[in-house]
């Protein structure tokens, strides 16, 4: 079984985001920094979730056991319900949704992000190094 950890930092209520993804198989370790650009942090969650899936099809994982880890509940709840009736984030679930299907055996759950430190690392490492970019 594969398991796979997502998190987004951003940068105040709306700004600079970053997604972290990271995944463990054989021992090696595969990671990804995602720069998303300016939104709020439930936004950066979706897209987190979607770049890892889309991350995950490249790898050619789909016919393999996933756990897929994120601390937002917000995005768990939705791909549960298979419903928001938030407008922003129907684009998300209709994405998350077509991608979803190409995987065998896909579970997306929530995990506290103490739990998975190092994609949360990873999201907050990439915020710092957009934040330098923008700067300079």
């Amino acid at each position: 079984m594969l398991k796979v950890y997502v998190d987004a930092a951003t940068k105040n209520a709306k700004g600079l985001t970053c997604a972290g993804i990271m995944w463990v198989e054989n021992g090696v370790t595969t990671t990804f920094q995602i720069p998303l650009g300016l939104m709020t942090n439930h936004e950066g969650e979706f897209l987190a979730v979607i770049h890892a899936l889309k991350e995950l099809l490249k790898a050619g994982k789909e016919n393999q056991w996933l756990i897929l880890y994120t601390d937002s509940l917000l995005v768990v709840n939705t791909l549960e319900k298979k419903h928001t009736s938030h407008p922003l984030y129907q684009e998300f679930l209709t994405r998350l949704l077509f991608l979803t299907k190409k995987f065998t055996h896909l579970n997306i759950q929530f995990q506290k992000d103490n739990k998975h430190k190092g994609a949360h690392t990873l999201a907050t490492q990439g915020l710092r190094k957009m934040e330098k970019e923008e700067k300079s």
